[in-house]
């Protein structure tokens, strides 16, 4: 009998972080839960990475030396438009202000480190549900027939 497991469609996380031990270990949860991890150790490498495959999910850090996590994300949002991955901020730095700021950047939700992973992985299904939430609606509202109006 053969195992169709392998057939099965993982999904993809990109996993941002200039901690390559947080990335390490974040790649090792998220394999071990399902996901199938890509690593960037920057936001220039995050954005190669994209441009090759776009994950489901992105993981980024805010502070990262170059091009920050706010720019990542705002950079995504605008290329990638409604099909932009769901995008988590993963910080140390999460006072009210940074975490407004992230969410006008374009992320899906902020989670404070240190954090169980379990709180993590809710933010990142969290942010699928939004982003198919507002792909659908805007998939409705394109192919919404006009109607005619009878004076």
């Amino acid at each position: 009998m053969r195992d169709n497991s392998n057939h099965i469609m993982k999904k993809i996380i990109l996993l941002v972080d200039d901690d390559r031990a947080m990335v390490d270990l974040l790649a090792t949860l998220f394999l071990q839960n399902g996901w199938l991890p890509m690593r960037a150790m920057c936001g220039e490498e995050a954005i190669a990475a994209i441009v090759r495959t776009v994950p489901d999910a992105v993981i980024c850090d805010l502070n990262m030396a170059g091009i920050s996590g706010f720019e990542v994300a705002a950079q995504l949002r605008k290329s990638c438009g409604i099909h932009c991955p769901a995008l988590v901020a993963f910080t140390a730095c999460c006072d009210r202000d940074i975490g407004m700021h992230a969410m006008e950047a374009g992320f899906n939700a902020v989670v404070a480190k240190p954090a169980e992973f379990d709180k993590l992985m809710s933010a990142v299904k969290m942010s699928l549900k939004v982003n198919r939430r507002a792909h659908q609606k805007s998939v409705t509202e394109h192919h919404k027939l006009p109607t005619a109006s009878h004076a």
